[in-house]
C-alpha cells in the first residue's frame, strides 16, 4: 500500500470511529471495504461520478474500484450495514444510477415536450446528436428507444407512454395520416371537397404531395409507397 493510501485509511479510521459507525467486530474484509471507500470518496471529490467507470475505474495498483462498487451495489443486502450507510453519505451516490438516470431523462423529456411539443424535437441515431435539453441528449435517446423498445426496461415502456402523443412510429404514423387525408380528399365529391380540411392542412398536403413526386422522379422512394400513393383515387406522377 502507498504512503498516500495508508494516511487516506488512517483518516478514514477515524472518521468512521468519530461518526460511531464502526462495528465492535471488526475484521481483515471489513478493513478491505474501508480503505476501498475512502479511495471512492478521494476519487468522486477531486473528479465526480461523471468520471467513474464500473468497467474500468482503477486508482491504484491491484484496486478495481468500479468493480468493487459494482460489487457493492449488486450485494446490498449482503455487505455490512456500515458500508451501507457509509457509502449513501457520499454525494451523489446511487444503489441504481441507470434507472435514475432514466427517470431523469424522463422527467426532461416530460419537460421538454411540455415547452416546445413534440415537433421541436429533432430524433437522431448518433450518439450525441439531435436534441440536446438541460444537458441530456433527448434525441438520441429517444430514437434509441424507439429502436430497441423490445429491450428496453418495461417501467420505460409505461412512462414513455404516459406522455401526451408520445409514438413509437412517428414518421410511419405521420406518413400514414397524410395518405388517409389525402385519400378521404380525393374521395370527397368536388361541391365537399373542402370538407373539414382548413386552408393551412390543404397547403401542408399540396407540399407533401410535391415531396412525394420529386422523391419518387429522383428514385428516392420505397417500393411499398409508390405502391400505397398509386392506389389513390386518380393519381397521377
Amino acid at each position: 500500500m502507498r504512503a498516500i493510501d495508508r494516511r487516506i485509511l488512517a483518516q478514514a479510521r477515524r472518521d468512521l470511529t468519530r461518526r460511531r459507525r464502526r462495528p465492535a467486530r471488526w475484521t481483515l474484509v471489513d478493513e478491505q471495504h474501508l480503505w476501498k471507500l475512502a479511495l471512492l470518496r478521494e476519487f468522486v471529490r477531486k473528479q465526480g461520478w461523471g468520471r467513474f467507470n464500473t468497467k474500468s475505474t482503477g486508482v491504484a495498483p491491484g484496486v478495481k474500484l468500479g468493480s468493487w462498487v459494482s460489487s457493492c451495489r449488486s450485494n446490498r443486502h449482503l455487505i455490512p450495514p456500515w458500508l451501507c450507510e457509509e457509502l449513501e453519505s457520499i454525494p451523489g451516490w446511487s444503489w441504481n444510477p441507470l434507472r435514475e438516470e432514466r427517470r431523469r431523462r424522463l422527467a426532461v423529456l416530460r419537460e421538454f415536450v411540455g415547452r416546445h411539443g413534440w415537433a421541436a424535437l429533432r430524433t437522431s441515431d448518433r450518439p450525441g446528436g439531435g436534441t440536446v435539453y438541460e444537458g441530456v441528449a433527448l434525441g438520441y435517446w429517444v430514437s434509441t428507444c424507439r429502436h430497441q423498445r423490445e429491450d428496453i426496461a418495461k417501467e420505460i415502456v409505461a412512462e414513455l407512454e404516459k406522455i401526451p402523443s408520445w409514438s413509437w412510429r412517428p414518421v410511419e404514423e405521420a406518413r400514414e395520416d397524410k395518405l388517409a387525408r389525402l385519400r378521404a380528399y380525393l374521395e370527397t365529391p368536388l361541391d365537399r371537397k373542402r370538407g373539414p380540411l382548413t386552408l393551412e392542412e390543404l397547403e401542408m398536403l399540396g407540399e407533401w404531395v410535391r415531396e412525394k413526386r420529386l422523391a419518387y422522379a429522383e428514385g428516392r422512394m420505397a417500393r411499398w409507397l409508390v405502391a400505397e400513393i398509386e392506389m389513390l383515387p386518380g393519381w397521377t406522377w
